[in-house]
């Protein structure tokens, strides 16, 4: 075997595509130098021919040739069944299962297929029966080999309240208003939006992801771009109505920082920095008026459950917590310029780290506990108003290098590879998000169950969760660090393994699962998404042939649909072109391209508007240079209400009206992505006439 050939096969085994096909059908090959700088990230040496044998020697060991494979998953409604290799003469096997049970048998002696290898080995396997077995994660033993072995679900939880069609409200939280806000979207305002939500018959709410954050920066603002999408942002803590013990020096803590707090109420765009430094204060007063109160009377419940959390929480929440009180400190925020013992986890450093910043750790668990109470809360009132299936949690497709979540998995992402996008009509010369990619090689060693704990995290009081980037579950173009977009590639992962944790965590939480399948999309994924009834997205403005809008009618049943999404314009912005706009006053657009851009537009509006003049939605069609009106905007939402979708969502943005678009991809300081607040508070949006219109003509397409 040539190199050449030698790093092809190796790179085949490791799952890095040879060639891939752009949203257009263009054919990349991959270069030489892709595939090397690929397999380095994944640990595997492919820098001369010796280095890359000697790789695929050791990958292939591990996965083709290991007497049974490191993870599996199996479904019941299925003969249970594993792969056996090279053991004609028969082995001892144990199941040790997941309630307790040890189940021991002997495996027979048998034959089975010879298989030829990549790097010209062979090996000989055969199918052994399994006995029964419960849903759950358990573990298989087989000559002293161990296998992570789940038994999953077919299918994602569906609940009763789907068995017709339903609608809800989408929202990013931090721009959402209420009267007594401290300067952000909190859990109290998104109580408050779901109790609104659920009077006005809708039977979810969508909410922006609400990662934790970057504490010692918070300029860094993205909700896609977290330091953990495992824990949630103290941020959005409402701090005046925590629930807890007061007393006279918390009271007047509290009071001095009125004046703050109302100064941060009243800005038009979120001061991260400065909301953040009021809420701090405000929580580390509570945390201090919590400590007194637990030395002054230690029977009160609420120290028993706030106990009851951090032992829930485990050894996660443990180095998450020792993780903000680190990058608190000395050592700085950025872990990967800590001394090596913190950097790699070395346990007893972290135990020192802990003893020596005690009270950064428990106020970081503390705040953790507080988030987590003030979230059930807002979940129970929702559900209390008529929010049937309750909130619609939104799952970033990764976290950022630097932070804690990238810290505690380190071992298990790609190490010099950046998670982005291959070119597409929306960003012609692809885009990076510079988010590290999970190693599929270490994920199959611990049998997926960093993937596993993080669903369940983000499955936590919701009724659906949405995840970003579904395609992410097959394959995710990476990009050697360092090098263009163009110049990436895809990285394969077990889909199917990965849809079976998806499921299990789904039934075990009751929650219902979204897949954003939006963008350049695999052959035959959305089909495998909808098999596990995995709904899909249906994006009004995307759904089209030409200018013509393709009748929403024929949207599959196992799909959401919605008229736009956070990175699109808003309805009343597209409408006008305030879009288009924007990016010429940006310099994203030069003047002719901006010139095309209207009159495509206009072809556009056109199509929409022919589309509900035949849906007889309007009684005439609405004058293509006026402003969007609230009947308009009310029949475009009554499209996609009649439907094929189980589910239709609105815009909190389109319901106010709102012109300006949340976040434009491709863009960071230029404009305030991700900060913009809402014109009008929760309570007055639900009360306008636009948004009544709009959610009557949801309503009314549902029915």
């Amino acid at each position: 075997m040539s190199p050449s050939e030698m790093t092809t096969a190796l790179a085949s085994a490791a799952g890095i595509a040879g060639e891939w096909l752009d949203v257009g059908g263009k054919r990349t090959i991959v270069s030489p130098e892709t595939k090397i700088a690929l397999l380095t990230a994944l640990g595997l040496e492919a820098g001369s021919e010796a280095q890359a044998r000697e790789s695929l020697t050791r990958v292939l060991d591990e996965t083709r040739r290991r007497r049974v494979p490191c993870s599996l998953v199996l479904h019941p409604d299925g003969r249970l069944a594993a792969p056996l290799r090279d053991a004609p003469k028969g082995c001892e096997a144990r199941i040790e299962c997941e309630d307790g049970r040890i189940l021991e048998w002997r495996v027979g002696a048998g034959e089975g297929e010879r298989r030829d290898l990549l790097d010209g080995r062979s090996v000989e396997e055969r199918t052994i029966a399994l006995p029964d077995l419960p849903l759950g994660r358990h573990r298989l033993v087989v000559d002293g080999v161990d296998c992570r072995l789940t038994v999953a679900p077919s299918g994602c939880y569906e609940p009763e309240a789907v068995r017709r069609k339903r609608f809800g409200i989408t929202a990013q939280l931090y721009a959402l208003r209420r009267v007594g806000d401290q300067g952000i979207g909190d859990f109290s305002t998104l109580a408050l939006a779901g109790e609104a939500a659920g009077g006005a018959g809708a039977a979810y709410l969508g909410v922006s992801p609400m990662h934790m954050l970057f504490p010692h920066d918070r300029e860094l603002a993205s909700p896609y771009h977290p330091s953990d999408r495992r824990f949630l942002d103290p941020m959005l803590i409402d701090v005046l109505d925590a629930g807890l013990p007061r007393d006279e020096p918390l009271e007047a803590a509290l009071s001095a920082l009125a004046p703050t707090i109302a100064a941060a109420t009243a800005t038009r765009l979120v001061d991260y920095p400065a909301v953040w430094r009021v809420k701090r204060a405000a929580l580390e007063a509570l945390h201090a008026a919590f400590a007194r109160a637990r030395l002054a009377r230690p029977a009160d419940p609420v120290f028993a459950e706030h106990h009851a959390f951090v032992e829930g929480g485990g050894e996660a929440l443990r180095r998450f917590a020792a993780f903000q009180a680190i990058a608190a400190g000395e050592a700085g925020a950025n872990w990967r310029s800590w001394p090596d013992p913190l950097r790699v986890g070395d346990a007893k450093t972290i135990e020192d780290a802990i003893a020596r910043d005690r009270d950064l750790f428990d106020f970081a668990l503390f705040c953790q506990w507080l988030a987590d109470r003030q979230l059930v809360r807002a979940a129970a009132r929702a559900r209390d108003r008529g929010l049937e299936i309750g909130f619609y949690r939104d799952l970033a497709v990764g976290a950022a290098p630097d932070g804690a979540e990238a810290w505690a998995h380190a071992s298990a992402l790609a190490q010099g590879a950046e998670v982005g996008a291959p070119p597409d009509p929306f960003s012609t010369e692809g885009q990076n998000w510079s988010l590290p990619a999970p190693n599929p090689l270490a994920g199959a060693r611990e049998g997926w169950a960093g993937l596993s704990a993080l669903y369940a995290a983000n499955m936590r009081h919701a009724g659906i969760l949405r995840i970003d980037h579904a395609m992410g579950l097959q394959r995710l173009f990476l990009i050697p660090k360092g090098a263009r977009a163009v110049d990436g590639t895809y990285l394969a992962y077990p889909l199917d393994d990965l849809i079976g944790y998806i499921a299990l965590e789904s039934r075990r939480a009751k929650c219902m699962v979204v897949g954003e399948d939006l963008g350049t999309v695999a052959e035959g994924f959305r089909a495998r998404l909808t098999r596990a009834n995995i709904l899909g997205m249906r994006v009004l403005r995307f759904e089209r042939k030409g200018a013509e809008l393709l009748a929403p009618a024929g949207y599959p049943r196992i799909s959401v649909a919605c008229v736009a999404t956070h990175d699109l314009a808003t309805l009343a912005g597209w409408w006008g072109g305030a879009d288009i706009a924007e990016k010429l006053s940006l310099g994203l657009l030069t003047l002719s391209a901006a010139g095309e851009a209207i009159a495509a537009r206009l072809e556009e509006k056109r199509g929409l508007i022919a589309a509900l003049v035949s849906a007889g939605l309007v009684a005439s069609a609405p004058s293509e240079g006026a402003a969007l009106d609230d009947a308009t905007a009310a029949a475009v939402h009554a499209l996609i209400g009649g439907s094929g979708s189980l589910l239709a969502s609105a815009q909190f943005d389109d319901l106010v009206g709102e012109t300006v678009a949340t976040n434009l991809p491709g863009t960071n300081r230029e404009r305030p992505n991700w900060r913009l607040k809402l014109s009008l508070d929760v309570a007055s949006a639900f009360a306008g006439r636009r948004a009544r219109a709009i959610i009557a003509a949801l309503a009314a397409g549902r029915a």
